[in-house]
């Protein structure tokens, strides 16, 4: 079993916050995007932000260009660029009625331009990778891209992030809980195959009462920090939660580089490991990883293991005889490949350190997706360590080094929980075990349990079924609550109309979205800035298309409203 013990399964509907776009942008920008595209991003989550939505792929294509066609920076830098990018000549003199390839060619031609012409380290064609991916339903679809390329035995490690700024609103406050719950369920979907870690903040109040519940009674078997965002790691709350992490054997992964998300560019230097030599020295078990070993720097740079640098002070704590429990990641290391200088002393530099008696077994291998998309994908970044390590090495930093790290070999408290947990659970699970936690377990698993956006348990699947039941024919009610699902538009009873009655079609779609809205309203409430006319016209447009599914109408729902699930019987 090999273990990507650095990725991030939550959905960027869940972490949606002001504090969250704020810190988005920053990213960008700390990547050298130029402001032309990054205004328009902004304000494509902005607005994602104040009107939640599903969207399919295309969709966001549209939307995204469209926001970012739609900047003054972006229209000033057009008019500068018409005759190296000909394709803005189509958007100056039609920009309101682009087709669909018009936005694709928009989408290419613009990174094309980029790549060959900024410092940028992403392409706005990364940009949209990276939010197709990020909006996916739900954990479980994000792990399922993840876990594709990889063989059937191999894991996660989904870390959450919890961007909570001094003050949170209610709505951003159900967000996190929600990041949680759906992180847990990916856990059960893909049992044995993800590894869920708590994010600690400790500006939310009740974080020490959230982590207890979530390692205690939720599968969780680690915790992350982004201290970053604006928090100190030496706080007395946080001395807490290190204090119950080495009673619990519970690894730590803590951001540590330069970059990443940060609300205020002082708070960067929380994230300095000198920050956790005295808090080593009282928690001298405490297992924590330094994620990204300070960038690949540390490695390709002459002086990136210098007195002083970050990376040299991760090597000192790792080869300290008082702490056993130092690790470092090798996530989002991918500025060096293909240049020739930097990468050459980066593999030098880290197959000397994999040579060194502990160091070795305390480097992991992470690849920070799906932020990593910015950059690359994730197959390509495995593919680039599977081949520029030997067997042996690779084996050590994504097999060996990751069990010892995460408590499985040999195993401790945390996994013993977490074997717990998914026998409790072993009579509705999303897909069978893979090998390890099937001899763990011991015990035989049933594979029943409802897509994750398509369940009894959840409000948008009701809601579907109560509005849209009027039409299902009888054969269609009979069928299991699962297939239910997969059921589209053109096959009810109303779709009839649409060949030889286009107004009482058009009466029957207005209909169903009118009682869609009216099943929403008796226990859910709208997210954000969306009306009761605008939601029934959303509903509408989508009725309208043969191809939707009772599992699209619920995407949107979820997306769209928040549910009081008390008022479930």
């Amino acid at each position: 079993m090999k273990i990507n013990t650095h990725t991030h399964l939550f959905t960027l509907r869940n972490v949606l916050s002001r504090e969250a776009v704020r810190a988005i942008g920053n990213r960008l920008r700390h990547k050298n995007m130029p402001e032309y595209l990054v205004e328009g991003i902004e304000n494509f989550i902005y607005d994602l932000s104040n009107k939640p939505r599903h969207l399919t792929e295309d969709q966001l294509l549209e939307e995204l260009v469209r926001a970012i066609l739609n900047t003054d920076v972006f229209q000033q830098f057009a008019q500068n660029r018409l005759h190296e990018i000909p394709v803005l000549n189509a958007i100056n003199i039609d920009g309101g009625h682009l087709s669909k390839a018009a936005f694709k060619q928009v989408l290419n031609s613009v990174s094309a331009w980029g790549e060959a012409n900024d410092s940028a380290e992403s392409t706005l064609f990364d940009v949209y990778e990276t939010l197709r991916i990020a909006l996916m339903p739900g954990s479980t679809a994000i792990a399922d891209h993840l876990l594709e390329h990889l063989d059937a035995d191999d894991a996660l490690v989904g870390l959450m992030m919890d961007i909570r700024g001094d003050t949170e609103t209610e709505r951003d406050r159900q967000r996190f809980h929600s990041q949680r719950d759906d992180l847990m369920e990916a856990s059960l979907q893909r049992p044995g195959r993800v590894f869920p870690f708590f994010a600690i903040n400790p500006k939310r109040p009740d974080h020490f009462s959230l982590l207890k519940d979530a390692i205690e009674n939720k599968g969780f078997v680690g915790v992350k920090l982004y201290p970053s965002l604006g928090y100190k790691v030496d706080s007395d709350e946080m001395m807490n939660v290190y204090a119950y992490c080495e009673e619990n054997d519970l690894p730590i992964t803590m951001h540590c580089n330069h970059g990443g998300f940060y609300v205020e560019e002082a708070f960067i230097d929380y994230c300095n490991p000198v920050h956790w030599e005295p808090i080593l020295e009282k928690h001298p078990n405490l297992k924590v990883c330094f994620a990204h070993f300070d960038g690949h720097e540390t490695f390709s740079h002459a002086d990136g293991l210098n007195d002083g640098t970050w990376g040299r002070k991760i090597l000192d704590l790792m080869e300290n005889e008082e702490f056993s429990g130092v690790y470092a990641d090798l996530s989002y290391h991918t500025d060096m490949m293909g240049k020739p200088g930097l990468e050459e002393h980066y593999l030098q530099t880290l197959n000397d350190l994999l040579s060194r008696p502990v160091v070795k077994s305390h480097i992991l291998f992470g690849t920070d997706s799906w932020l990593l998309r910015l950059n690359m994908s994730d197959d390509l970044f495995w593919s680039y360590f599977r081949e520029k390590l030997s067997g042996d090495q690779f084996q050590q930093i994504a097999s060996e080094n990751p069990k010892a790290f995460l408590g499985i070999d040999p195993m401790k408290k945390n996994f013993e929980r977490y074997v717990r947990f998914h026998k409790q659970n072993r009579k509705n699970v999303g897909a069978h075990p893979n090998t390890w936690l099937q001899e763990q377990a011991d015990t035989e698993f049933k594979v029943k349990r409802d897509h994750p956006n398509w369940t009894l348990q959840k409000y948008p699947a009701l809601v579907v079924l109560a509005a849209m039941g009027s039409q299902m024919y009888s054969k269609q009610k009979e069928q299991a609550f699962s297939r239910k699902a997969f059921i589209t538009m053109q096959e009810l009873r109303f779709w009839n109309f649409k060949f030889v009655d286009e107004p009482a079609f058009t009466q029957e779609c207005k209909k169903l979205s009118l009682d869609l809205v009216n099943q929403c309203k008796k226990a859910g409430k709208l997210e954000g800035e969306w009306t009761i006319n605008e939601a029934r016209q959303k509903f509408e447009t989508i009725i309208r298309n043969g191809e939707t599914r009772f599992l699209d109408l619920s995407f949107q729902i979820d997306g769209m409203y928040s549910f009081d699930y008390s008022s479930i019987d």
